[in-house]
């Protein structure tokens, strides 16, 4: 499955996506991607336009960090606002990767924003979640997750 475009110039995508697009991220394509994994598979793309933040650990009391979900947000919004095209992955892209992009559009887009480009604002992440389910219908919105934030 490809990477899903969320807003202009934001993807949510797999491992797989990220692979893929790994060849075509650097200034040159103005493209950058941030993988929330433990352990990224995409090693071998070095820094500065490639990001491993740690979101949340495999086990199951394992919690979310809202200091990574800004950190996350952080870059989304510098390359953003720069221009860039930015692919947010984890392992399957349903549940980690889905949860950042979420955090980013409930807490960091304003809502001007969506109302200019026709779209209901968004406030808080059970909203954001229905949007990216929109776009991205295989997400798994996790409200144990949603709970610990």
């Amino acid at each position: 499955m490809a990477p899903s475009e969320i807003l202009s110039s934001l993807f949510l995508g797999d491992a797989v996506d990220a692979a893929e697009w790994a060849p075509t991220v650097g200034l040159d394509r103005r493209r950058a991607v941030v993988c929330v994994l433990e352990a990224c598979p995409l090693s071998y793309i070095a820094p500065p336009y490639h990001f491993h933040i740690h979101l949340i650990g495999t086990a199951p009391d394992s919690r979310v960090s809202p200091a990574s979900l800004e950190a996350v947000s952080a870059i989304l919004g510098y390359f953003r606002n720069k221009g860039w095209t930015v692919l947010v992955h984890c392992g399957a892209g349903i549940e980690r990767s889905p949860l950042a992009v979420a955090w980013y559009l409930a807490n960091h887009v304003a809502g001007d924003w969506f109302q200019q480009n026709g779209l209901d604002p968004i406030y808080s992440l059970d909203q954001a979640y229905k949007f990216i389910a929109l776009k991205r219908p295989q997400v798994q919105d996790r409200q144990q997750w949603i709970a610990q934030v």
